[in-house]
């Protein structure tokens, strides 16, 4: 991470607001094309995930004494983020997930009781 000043985060949160990051009204896709053979087993993928999640919590403790605007890094479609705002990304990212999870839930919910039928 480097330490800068760049783009004011009013004008970010204006280009791209955190709702939209959230909402499942625009449909996006991977910017990596997954290989199912680059895929782990799943328990061995939940605990990766698991201990990542741990790790950012255990950051975001260690560093909320910190001023966090001013150290920045590049993301791949924001332009260079600071700290708080990827703090931000990664809450909203996963707010995403969770409703995407709910809806393929309600669907699959759904397609068991019209195959009873």
């Amino acid at each position: 991470m480097e330490s800068s000043t760049q783009t004011p985060a009013v004008v970010k949160a204006h280009s791209f607001p955190m709702f939209l990051g959230e909402a499942r009204i625009i449909r996006r896709k991977t910017p990596i094309a997954i290989q199912p053979d680059s895929l782990g087993q799943k328990e061995q993928m939940l605990d990766e995930l698991s201990s990542t999640r741990e790790q950012t919590r255990a950051f975001m403790e260690a560093t909320k004494d910190r001023n966090l605007i001013a150290y920045h890094k590049r993301h791949p479609f924001l332009g260079t983020l600071n700290l708080l705002e990827w703090f931000q990304r990664i809450a909203s990212h996963q707010l995403r997930h969770t409703k995407q999870l709910r809806e393929i839930g309600k669907f699959l919910q759904k397609a068991v009781e019209n195959s009873h039928k």
